[in-house]
């Protein structure tokens, strides 16, 4: 069953899009089902039901591309010719030779940095104190962005890296969000920001590829290293140009997303004092997150509530019939939002409550695969869950080991549906023993 809302003349839905985004995209689910046709910016599909999305992220994905703003030209100039830019068979190669960065042994090696960090991080906080978690976890897993990119010696000296980096995320931001014509052209202070930071990261990252390509890999583990020493099936090696567009990618996706999962999770611990006082049973006098499957059913919950990635852009590239019997046509701009999706009542008996069992082992045994898709799927999943995964787990653990979280308020949190979901006005917890 597809259904539409009135649109607006010439405008269709944006404005009402604007005004709310998550809010507008569940408002159509509730109202007109799990297959909505809006007119954003064009002809638009809002799919919630998890056979259609698993067409076009798997069984049709090569009907469907990225949105232009990425992978044309002006969005590789911005994000490089990498492994979030590229399509077809460029994309297939990158992804294989980025791959062996979060093969298991790798990421379990690199949760010492995470857990390294995080203990630096805390060290600075104390009881009674109020903190910004949303500042915190943001600048705590650029930290380990940085030190998985370039090794742990690095983030002692990465502070300028780390301010193009930020700098370099506000511009993405505006960039992808603003309604200005070419918005790289006008001469703001972000812009003006971004050059010079995106001149910063060439320059720090191609001294660190020269480096290495002179004296060997720094450390072996570290993300860097592995990419210079990365050789393909047919023999080839990425070129230094390759290697910083992946490098780049890896800063821009690598830090965003675990910060907003590991806000929100400390968000709904703190107001949840049960459940975080079973998580810190769980977690208490051992380094080891491995065997927290409490932990594990807490970030998943948290990740359905407020998923990072709160809605993945897809443009039909050929005609295509979906399972739910809608005809999508070239050109049709299609919207997948894990935000609507994770509150589908047909999936969770309680879509709008914190409730970790809704991850039990029979809550989740008749659930299709994409009725939670925090990552996304297909050939474009993300290639770092099981680095974010075991990020998320070592911080909040290394976080409940030392405190509770305490709420300043009871009242809903607004939403920043920015690049990633996050909260507006940064979300202040208090610090108790």
């Amino acid at each position: 069953m597809t259904g539409s809302p009135t649109p607006w003349p010439l405008i269709g839905h944006a404005l009402q899009f604007v005004r709310d985004k998550p809010g507008f995209l569940r408002a159509c689910h509730q109202r007109y089902g799990d297959c909505v046709r809006l007119n954003i910016g064009g002809p638009t599909w809002l799919l919630n039901d998890p056979a259609d999305v698993k067409r076009v992220l798997v069984d049709g994905a090569d009907r469907y591309e990225k949105t232009p703003k990425l992978t044309s030209a002006r969005g590789r100039a911005l994000s490089g010719v990498g492994l979030h830019t590229a399509t077809g068979l460029d994309h297939l190669y990158l992804r294989r030779m980025v791959q062996p960065l979060f093969h298991r042994r790798v990421v379990e090696g690199h949760a010492g940095l995470a857990r390294a960090e995080a203990d630096r991080a805390l060290g600075g906080w104390k009881a009674g104190q109020t903190i910004d978690l949303w500042e915190e976890m943001l600048g705590l897993s650029q930290r380990v962005m940085i030190a998985a990119l370039f090794g742990a010696a690095f983030v002692d000296q990465g502070s300028r890296f780390a301010r193009a980096v930020t700098n370099r995320r506000s511009y993405y931001e505006f960039f992808f969000t603003s309604n200005l014509p070419w918005p790289e052209h006008w001469p703001l202070p972000v812009v003006r920001r971004y050059q010079r930071a995106r001149h910063t990261l060439e320059s720090i990252i191609d001294g660190q590829i020269a480096d290495r390509r002179r004296h060997g890999p720094a450390g072996g583990d570290d993300w860097l290293s592995m990419l210079v020493s990365a050789v393909g099936r047919d023999g080839t090696r990425l070129t230094d140009r390759q290697i910083r567009d992946e490098a780049i990618t890896l800063t821009s996706t690598g830090y965003e997303t675990v910060a907003a999962a590991l806000t929100w999770t400390g968000h709904l611990l703190s107001r949840h004092p049960s459940v975080q006082r079973a998580v810190r049973e769980e977690v208490a006098g051992s380094a080891e997150t491995a065997q927290a499957p409490l932990l594990e059913r807490v970030l998943n919950e948290s990740m359905r509530l407020f998923p990072p990635t709160w809605l993945f852009v897809r443009v039909a590239v050929a005609e295509d019939t979906l399972p739910s019997g809608a005809r999508v046509r070239p050109g049709d701009k299609i919207y997948l939002s894990p935000y609507t999706m994770h509150r589908h009542p047909d999936w969770y008996a309680r879509p709008d409550q914190f409730d970790p069992e809704h991850f039990s082992d029979e809550a989740t045994s008749g659930r299709p695969r994409f009725a939670f898709y925090p990552f996304g799927g297909g050939a474009r999943q993300c290639i770092g869950e099981p680095f974010a995964r075991l990020e998320m787990a070592v911080v909040v653990a290394a976080i409940l080991r030392r405190f509770r979280l305490e709420p300043l308020d009871a009242g809903p949190v607004p939403l920043r549906p920015s690049i990633v979901l996050e909260p507006r006005g940064g979300l202040r917890v208090r610090l108790a023993d």
